[in-house]
């Protein structure tokens, strides 16, 4: 690796680009990229899965999606932080090489492959992404028409143009459901 110049992508070297150390706000969470990431993976009942365990699912915006699209948040969460810091990007696009020390043989998602990409391929990354994204598009407008509906209610029930009692249990239940956070 004589005259090549290399960048450390762990906690290790350059902690600007660790997931344990960079930070980025998704849905309304500042959190590190490291535990957006673990926060979504779930067993097959749903429970919260530990680092390094089989993952079942994951979940996003309380919606349940394959596990083969794990690879996919974890790069979207890259290309958000990068795309904050685009001094970064600036930065690190003069390194030949990119490392992570703490890469293991059974890695599958690996920091400086996702950082390397954003930096020298970021058409092709955009490509591998295009599934989660337009799922996240599509959560995105059901949330915009949920919340359009949800409006209409209480702009109706404020103008006293609709009373609560005049609904019937089972939609104020299925409502309530849908409100819980």
């Amino acid at each position: 690796m004589s005259g090549k110049k290399v960048l450390e992508c762990s906690s290790k070297g350059d902690k600007r680009f660790s997931a344990m150390f960079a930070k980025v706000e998704v849905f309304g969470v500042l959190d590190t990229i490291e535990n957006h990431y673990q926060s979504c993976k779930r067993d097959a009942v749903g429970n919260p899965v530990k680092k390094g365990q089989p993952v079942d699912h994951m979940v996003l915006l309380r919606r349940k999606l394959p596990p083969e699209m794990l690879t996919q948040w974890y790069k979207l969460l890259w290309i958000k932080y990068l795309r904050q810091h685009p001094k970064l990007v600036t930065y690190a696009a003069q390194f030949d090489e990119f490392t992570d020390a703490f890469r293991g043989k059974n890695t599958v998602n690996c920091q400086a492959d996702v950082i390397r990409d954003c930096i020298k391929n970021p058409t092709q990354l955009m490509q591998s992404v295009s599934g989660l994204r337009a799922e996240l598009m599509q959560i995105k407008k059901e949330v915009a028409k949920f919340q359009f509906i949800a409006g209409e209610l209480i702009a109706a029930i404020e103008s006293g143009s609709l009373h609560l009692e005049d609904l019937e249990q089972d939609h104020i239940t299925r409502l309530s459901a849908l409100l819980e956070v």
